[in-house]
């Protein structure tokens, strides 16, 4: 995670804590086995704007409800963002 947010934009964070796992089983349908890794990673506001996009035409913030309601995202990650929203929710004093 480190390497590629250092090669992707000149990022390295201090951590990248993994959040969650999601593992998709297709055997049953003659596919294999795959997962996703979802990690939480804090980015200091003056770091994110020195960020350097190297791939893609653009990148921005945006809050996880926006994600979840004015964005196209698929359903497993939809389901980690909006499972991270509520683990802080609830993990907040």
């Amino acid at each position: 995670m480190k390497r590629e947010l250092a090669e992707e934009l000149e990022y390295i964070p201090e951590t990248c804590d993994e959040f969650t796992r999601f593992d998709f089983d297709f055997s049953k349908l003659g596919q294999s086995k795959i997962y996703r890794i979802y990690y939480e990673v804090r980015v200091p506001e003056a770091a994110f704007g020195k960020f350097v996009l190297h791939e893609g035409a653009a990148f921005e913030a945006i809050d996880g409800r926006d994600l979840l309601t004015k964005r196209k995202v698929t359903s497993y990650d939809a389901f980690a963002v909006w499972t991270h929203m509520h683990v802080l929710r609830f993990k907040q004093p």
